[in-house]
């Protein structure tokens, strides 16, 4: 998701229109999702061996390693190298083909930086590892604004003094040079599981629409979002200005359940909800939002099998 906002979000998608894109989700993506769920049981050899029931005790269970082996080599030769990055020059021109190329090395020191940052293994890897094993793999870009605000000590211009502005302007950024060799980036990446990815296309095969799903302990999603909802005493998620506050017995009468949450992207905007209680029964709480810093879908899919076929079943 996006960075985590402090002011109230505004955005004009509703609990309503999230029900209904989520609910008409998981009926479209529910063969890609038994699939992806079939392929995963034979490579961890979890898919159970069905045998008759008068065989059972003549019979011979086996399993093979072989889904899980074949798929690690493919994976090893996928990301035996690091991925490269080139963009294309606008034109043949001297300052065309230099600016392309800060480019090309700004995006690839971009991309080992945020692999750098971040905990588990590196993502292409497991982006390459999902698109070998489920057929789908999915990458997603995070903007975090905040790792470059005054805050997080990113130089004011105010702060310094000389001469002249022209030796100021030098001084200022110099600093700025100096605290971004260090500072962390405001671009993060991750790998999405494809059972969480819920595409919604236009008439002209283009995404409109992006749904992730999110399962969280609810004791995790208060603590994320401890202004917005709190845990009463029966594990319900409620909003953080509704009712008594959380009891210290709560995780003895139902809390530590897993919350699910939806979030949604849409060209201009996007958002993150969970179903919580109010006094009239089940409501939609918004839990974040805002503008889409992007200005397009900041998920990227990567399939393992390419075919003419709508069907999201047979794309995987």
């Amino acid at each position: 998701m996006a960075e985590r906002r402090r002011k109230p979000p505004k955005v004009q998608a509703t609990w309503a229109e999230v029900t209904r894109l989520s609910g008409r989700a998981i009926a479209k993506y529910k063969e890609r999702d038994t699939i992806i769920e079939t392929m995963r049981q034979h490579r961890f050899l979890a898919r159970p061996v069905e045998i008759p029931k008068e065989y059972e005790k003549t019979s011979v269970k086996f399993v093979s390693p072989i889904p899980f082996d074949s798929i690690q080599r493919v994976v090893a030769v996928l990301t035996s190298q690091p991925p490269i990055v080139q963009v294309p020059p606008r034109s043949e021109s001297q300052a065309d083909v230099e600016n392309a190329s800060k480019r090309s090395q700004w995006l690839n020191a971009l991309f080992e930086g945020m692999d750098s940052q971040r905990e588990g293994p590196p993502v292409e890897w497991l982006v390459a590892d999902a698109q070998a094993a489920d057929g789908l793999g999915i990458l997603k870009l995070i903007y975090r604004p905040s790792r470059y605000s005054t805050k997080a000590g990113y130089p004011r211009r105010e702060n310094f003094t000389a001469s002249d502005e022209t030796k100021i302007e030098q001084l200022y950024q110099r600093a700025v040079y100096d605290w971004k060799r260090t500072a962390q980036l405001p671009f993060e990446w991750r790998d999405v599981d494809a059972l969480q990815y819920f595409a919604v296309y236009g008439h002209d095969g283009t995404r409109q629409i992006v749904l992730e799903k999110h399962e969280i302990d609810a004791e995790a999603l208060q603590i994320e979002y401890p202004d917005v909802v709190r845990l009463d005493r029966s594990g319900n998620v409620r909003r953080a200005d509704e009712g008594e506050p959380i009891m210290e017995d709560a995780a003895e009468t139902g809390a530590g359940t897993t919350i699910t949450l939806w979030e949604v992207w849409k060209p201009a905007e996007w958002s993150i909800w969970c179903e919580g209680t109010s006094e009239s029964g089940a409501e939609g709480i918004l839990l974040d939002g805002g503008k889409n810093p992007f200005n397009c879908l900041p998920y990227f899919e990567f399939p393992g099998l390419i075919t003419s076929a709508r069907a999201p079943e047979r794309r995987t």
